[in-house]
C-alpha cells in the first residue's frame, strides 16, 4: 500500500548468544535482511556486533537530521573477560534533545 506510513520513529533489533549463526558473513547478511524488512522508510543508524550478540538501530528517514551523537560499545564478560560468549552490546544516540541508549 503506497499510502502506508511507519508509525514508530526508531526501532531496535537484537539477537543474543544462543542463536546459531552458522555461516561466515552472517553480520552482513543479518543487516541486509533487517534493512529489507524495515523497508525504504527507515535507515540503519548503527549496528554493533560482538560474537553472536548483535544489535541494530533503525530510524525513519524523516528524523535523520535530528539524530546526533551516535556511539556504540561492547563489553565481553566471558572467559578471562575477553571471550565473546557472554557480555553485552549497546548503541546510544541523541534525538533532538533526548538521549537514548539501547542495550542487548
Amino acid at each position: 500500500n503506497p499510502s502506508w506510513q511507519p508509525r514508530r520513529a526508531v526501532y531496535k533489533r537484537g539477537i543474543g548468544k544462543d542463536v546459531d549463526v552458522g555461516a561466515r558473513g552472517f553480520k552482513e547478511l543479518w543487516e541486509e535482511v533487517l534493512k529489507g524488512a524495515m523497508g525504504p522508510h527507515y535507515y540503519l543508524v548503527r549496528a554493533v556486533h560482538m560474537g553472536q550478540i548483535r544489535l541494530c538501530v533503525f530510524a525513519r528517514n524523516d528524523i535523520m537530521p535530528a539524530i546526533s551523537r551516535v556511539e556504540r560499545g561492547s563489553q565481553a564478560t566471558g572467559v578471562a573477560g575477553v571471550a565473546t560468549n557472554k557480555g553485552g552490546v549497546a548503541i546510544a544516540l541523541q534525538v533532538c534533545d533526548t538521549e537514548v541508549c539501547f542495550v542487548n
